[in-house]
C-alpha cells in the first residue's frame, strides 16, 4: 500500500510540473494536436490576404536584425535604437506594404530576448504596416528551462499577438512559423504568393518538403494556374554553396565581391528542398539571411538566390553592408499576365 502511494504521489507530482511547465514556458497544449499531414485539405482562407492597391507591391526585407547591445561585435548599449533608426528611415521613405523577418530577429540579447521580442513588435506596430516574422536560429535563446523549440514557443506568441502581424505558429510537426501570405489585385484575383519556412534547425526536414509542394499544388488547384511564390527562410540551402562554386569559376571577380564569408548551410542535412522547388515551377526567389557579410543576388538553375542585407548594426556586420532590402512587385508593361520582380539593396 506505502508502495502505490508514492507512486501516486510522484505521478501527481511530475502531471504538476508537466502542466507548470506548459504555463511557464508559454505552451499550449492544444498544439500538440496541430500536425500537419499530406492528407489535410488545402483552405486558402487558412492564410492572411493582402490586397495590392497601386500599380506597385512594395515589400521591405529585415535580415538579422539580432537585437543585442553590441555593435560590429562590441559592446554599445545604442546599437538598439541605431537600428531602429534605420529601418524607420526606410520605411518613412519607401512606404511599403509589408515588412518581412527573415529570422534572428529579436536575438542575440540573452536573457532578454522575450523583452527586445515584444519592444520588437511595439516598434513594428507603431507603423500600422503589416508585417511577416521568421524563426532564426537564435530567436529561441534566452532562456533557462525547456528545450529549444519550447523556447521559440514563447517568441512565437509574442510575434502572434503584434496588432500588424502575419505571423503563424503553424504545424508543430513543421517547425515553428510555417505560413503564406496571399497577394491579391486590385480585383481581388491572386496573383502572387510569399511562403514563410523554419529551417532555424539548419535544414527542411521531409515533412516540410511535402507541406512547400502541398501548399503551392492547393494554390494552384485553386486558379487553375501556376501562381509565382517566393520563398523566405533564415540559413541558405546548401546549393546556395553549389552557386558559389559554379561562380568562383565562371565569374570570380563577382564571387568575391558576394560572399565575404563561408556558406552557412553548405553542410547541412539535404532532404530535396531545392529539387522540389524547381519540379514545382512556381517559385521565383528565394530569400535568406544567416550570413552577416554576404550578399547575393544571383540565378542559379532557373532559381534566383538573394542574401538580404544585414539589418542595423547589432552583432558582427560590415558598416559598409548594413541596411535593408527592397522587393518590388510589378505588372510587366510589355506582358501583363507576368510578374517583374525587381531588388534593390538599401545601403545605410
Amino acid at each position: 500500500m506505502i508502495h502505490v502511494k508514492q507512486s501516486f504521489f510522484i505521478i501527481t507530482l511530475l502531471i504538476i510540473f508537466h502542466l507548470s511547465c506548459s504555463v511557464s514556458c508559454g505552451i499550449d497544449i492544444n498544439l500538440l494536436n496541430n500536425n500537419w499531414q499530406i492528407n489535410n485539405s488545402y483552405n486558402y482562407d487558412d492564410y492572411p490576404v493582402l490586397r495590392k492597391t497601386g500599380e506597385n507591391f512594395l515589400i521591405l526585407l529585415l535580415t538579422d536584425t539580432q537585437l543585442e547591445y553590441s555593435s560590429y561585435g562590441q559592446l554599445d548599449f545604442s546599437a538598439i535604437s541605431q537600428t531602429f533608426s534605420m529601418i524607420h528611415a526606410d520605411i518613412q521613405t519607401y512606404k511599403p506594404d509589408l515588412i518581412i523577418l527573415l529570422g534572428d530577429n529579436a536575438a542575440g540579447a540573452g536573457f532578454f530576448n522575450a523583452i527586445e521580442g515584444e519592444r520588437l513588435i511595439t516598434f513594428l506596430d507603431s507603423f500600422k504596416i503589416p508585417y511577416a516574422p521568421i524563426m532564426g536560429n537564435h530567436d529561441g535563446e534566452g532562456f533557462l528551462w525547456s528545450s529549444d523549440d519550447n523556447r521559440k514557443e514563447v517568441i512565437a506568441k509574442i510575434f502572434e499577438k503584434g496588432r500588424y502581424s502575419l505571423f503563424k505558429r503553424g504545424p508543430v510537426n513543421l517547425g515553428v512559423g510555417n505560413y503564406k501570405i496571399n497577394i491579391v489585385d486590385e480585383e481581388g484575383s491572386l496573383f502572387f504568393n510569399l511562403i514563410m519556412m523554419d529551417n532555424s534547425r539548419d535544414y527542411f526536414n521531409h515533412d516540410q518538403v511535402e507541406w512547400y509542394k502541398w501548399i503551392v499544388t492547393g494554390v494552384n488547384s485553386k486558379t487553375g494556374i501556376i501562381v509565382p511564390n517566393m520563398l523566405f527562410f533564415h540559413i541558405p540551402l546548401p546549393e546556395t554553396s553549389d552557386l558559389y562554386k559554379e561562380l568562383s569559376v565562371s565569374n570570380p571577380e563577382l564571387a568575391s565581391e558576394y560572399f565575404w564569408e563561408p556558406v552557412s548551410g553548405e553542410n547541412s542535412l539535404n532532404y530535396g528542398m531545392f529539387e522540389m522547388i524547381k519540379e514545382m515551377q512556381s517559385t521565383t526567389h528565394l530569400f535568406f539571411g544567416h550570413d552577416h557579410l554576404n550578399i547575393l543576388n544571383s540565378e542559379y538553375q532557373g532559381i534566383r538566390f538573394v542574401y538580404g542585407l544585414k539589418t542595423g548594426t547589432c552583432n558582427y556586420c560590415d558598416k559598409d553592408r548594413i541596411g535593408t532590402t527592397l522587393i518590388t512587385l510589378k505588372a510587366n508593361q510589355d506582358d501583363e499576365n507576368t510578374i517583374e520582380i525587381l531588388i534593390e539593396y538599401l545601403f545605410h
